[in-house]
């Protein structure tokens, strides 16, 4: 834990990013802006994350120009875009930086079946989200895939 704390650093808004959970898929940066309006978001500042095939994983970072802004989107946690509601977290530049950034033991590898997917969502082959994996850790079992 000491390990992962020191490279990471501490996970907060000190520069002004948040990372938002339960976007639609479809969702834009324009709603995004929408749905912040009021507060200031940097240039360039949205980032909408991929999986390995280029598809939505229904995440985004938002940088915000201050970290008392940030707080202040924090408060929006819960709200709707559509007919989702979006989960807003603290998070930092670091951890968009690593959410792009593969394992360096994994370049020009074939993944290992311990290996986890890229960015957390997606899965390497297909296994993705409803995959007989997913249903059953979520305790289906052999039962819940047919």
């Amino acid at each position: 834990m000491d390990w992962v704390m020191k490279h990471n650093g501490p996970n907060d808004a000190s520069d002004g990013t948040v990372r938002l959970r339960g976007l639609p898929f479809g969702c834009s940066k324009e709603e995004i802006v929408q749905f912040f309006q009021g507060l200031e978001i940097v240039p360039n500042g949205i980032t909408l994350t991929m999986d390995y095939q280029g598809r939505s994983t229904g995440e985004a970072f938002v940088q915000f120009a201050s970290k008392e802004i940030a707080e202040n989107a924090l408060g929006k946690h819960k709200e709707r875009i559509g007919h989702r509601y979006i989960e807003i977290f603290r998070s930092s530049r670091s951890e968009i930086k690593g959410f792009y950034d593969p394992p360096r033991r994994l370049l020009g590898q074939r993944p290992g079946p311990y290996d986890r997917p890229i960015g957390g969502r997606g899965g390497y082959y297909g296994a993705g989200r409803g995959s007989m994996y997913d249903r059953m850790r979520r305790g289906g079992g052999w039962r819940g895939m047919y």
